[in-house]
């Protein structure tokens, strides 16, 4: 980092947020989504919602 030795000095507001997802829908090897009861019935994912993070 550089040292800020001169004025004028800028701030603005800032809200940080998480804007993508981490992990995704838990698939079996079927391809058929997960809950911890089991599959749901004729739901199927594939691609990147069964992936890690996305934005």
């Amino acid at each position: 980092a550089r040292p800020l030795n001169t004025p004028p000095y800028l701030a603005f507001p800032l809200a940080a947020a998480i804007i993508y997802t981490f992990s995704g829908l838990t698939t079996d090897t079927e391809t058929r989504v997960l809950t911890q009861q089991g599959t749901i019935p004729n739901l199927y994912a594939a691609g990147e919602v069964t992936g890690h993070f996305h934005n």
